[in-house]
């Protein structure tokens, strides 16, 4: 009997402290990821134009922090069934039709709103920091999709939806806006922070309606993949020409997605006035949230 109170009671899903652990633990690991990296840099006298550096950059970021939160899950006893089970393909017809509406409003709509955004930043002095892929080759275009195209939006969809987002289905409606804002912060980037919280809480709708990270990956991975395609090959060369009609189109296709979404005939379960879930959610994911906005301001300041 002993024995047994000792064991921790093994969950089904996760609850409100593994979110904010997992949190943390992707905080910690980001930034783990980012000292590696300028470890390696440094060790091996990498120039910051090399093909080298850009993918280093970019392989430990969601690697790490993936692994870490599985640890975390494992930690919490949460059924290991549940990730897998968060790969589920059984959702309705018209989140096919959502994927797409999504991913034209983010590249028409969104876009612009990210625009804005890094301008009113800039007031402060704010100066964002370019990224430019390597030279066009057969091997870039094919690392770089690997790299930014498949394994980030699989692990961010599973961290942040899957696992933050999944334990705190108590919370209702607030559990999207919420964990849209941990999401824009764990990119720690004061320049992606309005698109991303915006794109964040898309996806926790998504999520919680569908109760699967397939529709929320497709997006991510169709966003990511048509900026690869962009840049090597000028795929979007059409609406420079074009961005006031191009950004009425996003805004449509947003409504659109918006208006499937909400006549899916799926409820979203109010939310349950449980002290514990906040207090687990803090005591967890406190220190990931401190380190996140010290380095968000750090970002803005330099």
């Amino acid at each position: 009997m002993t024995a047994d109170l000792n064991k921790k009671e093994k969950l089904k899903n996760p609850d409100s402290e593994t979110s904010g652990l997992a949190f943390s633990a992707a905080i910690i690991a980001v930034i783990a990821a980012s000292l590696i990296f300028s470890g390696v840099v440094g060790a091996l006298s990498l120039d910051k134009e090399s093909d080298l550096y850009f993918y280093l950059s970019f392989a430990l970021p969601p690697l790490l922090p993936a692994a870490s939160v599985l640890a975390v899950v494992r930690y919490k006893k949460v059924d290991i069934g549940y990730i897998g089970g968060l790969f589920n393909f059984k959702f309705k017809k018209r989140y096919y039709f959502v994927i797409v509406l999504l991913t034209v409003g983010m590249f028409f709509a969104l876009g612009g709103l990210n625009t804005l955004f890094i301008k009113f930043l800039s007031l402060f002095g704010y100066e964002e920091t370019a990224v430019t892929l390597p030279d066009k080759s057969a091997l870039s275009v094919v690392l770089c999709t690997l790299l930014i195209a498949v394994i980030p939006p699989v692990t961010e969809e599973v961290v942040f939806r899957g696992v933050v987002n999944g334990g705190m289905q108590k919370w209702g409606y607030k559990s999207i806006f919420i964990v849209a804002a941990l999401f824009a912060l764990y990119h720690l980037s004061p320049a992606k922070t309005a698109y991303q919280f915006v794109v964040g809480a898309l996806f926790s709708l998504v999520f919680i309606k569908t109760k699967s990270v397939v529709p929320t990956i497709a997006v991510h991975f169709l966003n990511n993949l048509i900026i690869i395609l962009n840049e090597y090959y000028g795929v979007l060369s059409f609406y420079e020409s074009n961005v006031a009609l191009f950004s009425i189109i996003g805004a449509l296709s947003l409504f659109g997605a918006l208006a499937l979404i909400f006549t899916d005939g799926e409820k979203i379960a109010p939310a349950q006035k449980e002290e514990r879930n906040v207090q687990g959610f803090i005591l967890g994911g406190l220190v990931g949230l401190v380190l996140a906005v010290a380095v968000w301001i750090a970002g803005l300041m330099v």
